[in-house]
């Protein structure tokens, strides 16, 4: 199973060639599970080398973040794999939030060094005064060696052997995150889900309660629901 989440900035181009294409990209991985790592690594860079291509010839300035979750039905293995600041949590033995991902912004100090080490600007921790990501899809006008040789699509990967104490997911972009912590959303879907089991009404209201707690930005979310039946795990999207 896969499940995916593309927030974009500066138009919706970027986000939407992800939305098409990059399952293919990693579907075309032919060694896929001999290193998954490596295969998500190389369906991130071919799909940003391409985005950039059709961003470059259309004069679109437009970027995305990525956060993509695959489902092993056969290993029972979550891979999760993420680019810039949208989130995976997985809730485990009774609730504890895990956090999946880890932002890629330019307040954690292992991305701001790297980005200095490169000769890259920072201020107001914004890539050159402007990006707050520090790893993103397109941003072409970031990607000029000149201005910004760190810029990057790459990936950081999570692989967790899944086990019968594991809960859900919770896939969300920014607009989640910024205004809940990873446990409250984490006790928030619990709950709902006590209440009625119902994933669609689950997601639907945890994006209400972002907005209602002040979120100005759009708010997309993803639950994923582990060990409900065999082979895949039952999802919903709650709207942006």
């Amino acid at each position: 199973a896969y499940m995916a989440i593309f927030d974009g900035h500066d138009g919706d181009a970027c986000a939407s060639f992800l939305q098409h294409e990059l399952h293919g990209h990693l579907c075309r991985q032919a060694q896929f599970f001999g290193d998954a790592r490596a295969a998500v690594a190389r369906a991130f860079r071919e799909a940003d080398d391409e985005a950039c291509a059709r961003l470059r010839a259309d004069d679109d300035a437009s970027g995305s973040t990525a956060v993509v979750a695959l489902f092993d039905g056969g290993s029972n293995k979550l891979l999760v794999a993420h680019c810039g600041d949208s989130r995976a949590v997985l809730s485990v033995s009774g609730g504890c939030a895990l956090p999946l991902t880890q932002d890629h912004r330019l307040t954690r100090p292992d991305e701001l060094a790297r980005i200095r080490a490169a000769g890259g600007l920072v201020v107001n921790h914004r890539l050159n005064g402007s990006l707050a990501v520090s790893r993103s899809f397109g941003d072409v006008l970031h990607k000029d060696a000149a201005t910004c040789p760190t810029l990057t699509a790459a990936p950081e990967v999570a692989i967790r052997a899944l086990d019968d104490e594991d809960e859900f997911v919770v896939v969300g972009c920014d607009g989640l995150w910024d205004t809940l912590s990873m446990q409250t959303v984490t006790n928030f879907v619990r709950a709902e889900l006590q209440r009625h089991r119902d994933l669609q009404r689950a997601a639907k209201a945890l994006t209400e309660e972002a907005i209602a707690r002040g979120s100005v930005d759009n708010v997309s979310v993803i639950i994923v629901a582990l060990h409900q039946g065999p082979g895949s795990p039952k999802h919903a999207q709650g709207p942006a």
